[in-house]
């Protein structure tokens, strides 16, 4: 940009210290939108059914994980179900075991990360 009466240059367009809001603003600002998403998310995660075919599909397999007792090798109907490592698997079977088998405790681990994300 030219140096002439009211230009700016690079420099001070892009560094002007008025253009974001004190560190502290910034900060309170940034935890109350995770605590909106938060609320948003978490509060609605038991409401309707298991919305898709792979909900559902992880849901079954850790509730017959459970029902077998085998937690090393994924089930569905007694098919494996190897596509994936067993994490997110023993995660649902954490949370049935706190919040019992509904399809609220289904969605707690995903709805824990993607809160955490």
């Amino acid at each position: 940009m030219t140096t002439g009466a009211g230009t700016l240059t690079i420099e001070e367009t892009f560094l002007r210290p008025q253009a974001l809001p004190p560190p502290p603003t910034r900060h309170a600002l940034f935890a109350i939108l995770i605590v909106l998403a938060a609320l948003l998310h978490l509060g609605t995660i038991g409401i309707g059914d298991l919305y898709s075919e792979t909900e559902g599909q992880y849901a079954a397999a850790a509730r017959e994980m459970i029902q077998t007792g085998q937690y090393f090798l994924p089930t569905n109907d007694s098919i494996p179900r190897l596509q994936k490592p067993p994490l997110l698997y023993w995660l649902i079977i954490a949370s049935y075991k706190l919040f019992g088998v509904h399809t609220a405790a289904t969605r707690v681990p995903i709805a824990v990360a993607v809160v955490a994300t």
